[in-house]
């Protein structure tokens, strides 16, 4: 199941897709006697994983080393192996960090959809691509298929389990009020969630999908109308097929929703 989730629907590129490197640059800082800038302990590790981010989402991925975030904020290598002891710690708590922001991310989107359980479990599934749009490098490092230690993988699986679990509960918030049909929660989330991280992966690249762009240009909200797609067939009050048709893919050039 969770595996499902975790799905990338795009390789990992190993190296800069368009060729160029960009290196990060931080603020200035005061330098010591040896040219280096001078950090307080933990400014030093927010640089270092605000960089890291920042690095992640230029390159679609973590294609940095530990040397390389040293010299972009112009310190020295051992400093960086004060707070990290390798690449895979550093990556372990910038995960932790991701998945936290789209747990946040999740009940924002909930409060804000009201009372209504599927109206919730819509905005849930719209927040995947709101959390792409917001944090693409975070986004690229939590869901985008990239080589990995058996121990990062461990931990992004394990950092996963409380996002999924918002859904499943979700899910079964809105069976017990006969709202969405009888079924293993768990299998529901697993579809409920591929149309929407499939956009979030468009968009973490920076990239809308063509057919959205022309048939859905002006729609009030893109990541709204693929959940209510993704969700209809869970409804137990399904609308009839003419109305869905007219409703979602009509060809009349009004978009849905506007």
């Amino acid at each position: 199941m969770q595996g499902l989730v975790m799905v990338a629907l795009a390789g990992y590129v190993e190296g800069d897709r368009f060729g160029k490197r960009h290196m990060a640059t931080a603020s200035r800082k005061p330098e010591n006697r040896e040219g280096r800038k001078t950090y307080h302990h933990a400014q030093l590790k927010d640089a270092l994983i605000d960089t890291a981010i920042r690095l992640t989402a230029e390159r679609d991925g973590p294609v940095f080393s530990l040397r390389e975030l040293a010299t972009a904020l112009g310190v020295s290598h051992t400093a960086v192996y004060r707070h990290f002891a390798d690449k895979d710690a550093l990556l372990g708590q910038m995960t932790r960090m991701g998945f936290d922001k789209l747990v946040a991310l999740q009940k924002t989107c909930q409060d804000r959809a009201g009372a209504g359980s599927v109206r919730r479990l819509r905005a849930l599934c719209a927040s995947y691509v709101r959390f792409a749009t917001e944090d693409p490098g975070f986004f690229a490092l939590m869901f985008h298929s990239r080589p990995t230690s058996n121990r990062a993988a461990g931990e992004r699986d394990r950092h996963n389990v409380e996002a999924l679990r918002v859904l499943i509960d979700t899910i079964r918030h809105c069976q017990d009020e006969g709202k969405v049909i009888a079924g293993d929660p768990e299998r529901i989330a697993s579809y409920l969630v591929l149309a929407p991280h499939g956009l979030s992966s468009y968009v973490a690249w920076g990239h809308t999908p063509g057919f959205i762009a022309r048939q859905h240009d002006g729609m009030a909200d893109p990541a709204d109308w693929i959940a209510r797609v993704g969700l209809e067939p869970f409804l137990t009050e399904r609308m009839p097929p003419e109305a869905f048709s007219k409703l979602f893919f009509a060809a009349d050039g009004k978009p849905p929703f506007a």
